[in-house]
């Protein structure tokens, strides 16, 4: 974790972003309403990058936390990257791989947005939203066409922001800037124009 920490730090330095080792204002990430962060417990930010490209407020972090207890406790890592600008008005909506049990839960009236016309988005992910016709107008064929071809996204937006991770998926310190750039290609395709 150490050597983790410090190769993170040089790779922030080397964005031009400021580093911090813990969340020194849990509040900021944790309250935001997003799904992740309602998750489990023990929850922590670590090595956050904090910083602006392109013109936009990014924040890549691991984040931790966990689940279940006794021999059946789980500690889930991702790495996240979390964009906020002006440039984003998204209705509030939960994207990620669907599950067995998203499945089952569906059958007995578990909300899913499904397109008919793209079934293997469909069928590979869970799409949530308070306002379905918003979200539907969100996630036009560019967006669709790219969660196909890479399988295994999360993202979650609110307003002016925007996640992107991959479950339970740390990035390794010399991936931070491809992530960065794929991060920044599913922006994109969110933002307003």
């Amino acid at each position: 974790e150490k050597r983790r920490r410090e190769a993170l730090r040089k790779v922030a330095e080397g964005l031009g972003f400021t580093f911090y080792e813990i969340d020194v204002d849990a509040c900021k990430i944790y309250l935001t309403g997003f799904d992740l962060f309602c998750k489990g417990r023990a929850r922590k930010a670590l090595n956050i990058m904090l910083g602006t490209a392109q013109g936009v407020s990014v924040t890549i972090f691991d984040y931790r936390y966990t689940t279940g207890s006794g021999k059946h406790t789980h500690t889930w890592n991702q790495t996240v990257a979390m964009f906020q600008t002006d440039k984003l008005n998204l209705p509030a909506f939960m994207l990620r791989p669907e599950h067995l049990f998203d499945k089952l839960g569906s059958v007995f009236g578990g909300q899913d947005i499904d397109f008919s016309s793209n079934p293997d988005f469909s069928r590979h992910y869970l799409l949530k939203g308070e306002d379905e016709q918003a979200v539907r107008e969100l996630f036009k064929r560019e967006a669709i066409a790219y969660c196909e071809s890479h399988p295994g996204l999360s993202a979650e937006g609110v307003k002016d922001r925007l996640l992107v991770y991959r479950a339970s998926m740390r990035v390794k310190p010399d991936k931070i800037k491809a992530f960065l750039e794929e991060t920044f290609t599913i922006y994109s395709l969110f933002k307003s124009l």
